[in-house]
């Protein structure tokens, strides 16, 4: 997809008809939309159509390894019914 995008924002810029891309608002989720914006110069910003509670816990998951209440792959670690959420963790 970034291929893609890349050519679409060349092909819009370049038309004669004086209407640029100066602006993109991504799912945060799809990365790579913004690093091949950030390429263009063009503002961005994310915007997060999941849940509050599952974009904290996708932004603080790192911290959950850590603690060892899940692995890597995202299972529990341990055999309990509750997880304490580490510090600093909303």
């Amino acid at each position: 997809m970034p291929l893609h995008l890349e050519e679409l924002i060349k092909k819009i810029n370049e038309s004669d008809d004086n209407q640029r891309i100066n602006f993109i608002i991504a799912d945060a989720f799809v990365g790579n939309i913004l690093k091949v914006v950030e390429k263009f110069g063009i503002n961005r910003a994310a915007f997060c159509t999941a849940s509050f509670s599952f974009l904290a816990l996708m932004l603080h998951f790192r911290k959950l390894v850590d603690a060892g209440d899940i692995g890597e792959n995202g299972n529990p670690m341990k055999d309990e019914d509750n997880i304490l959420l580490p510090p600093g963790m909303p």
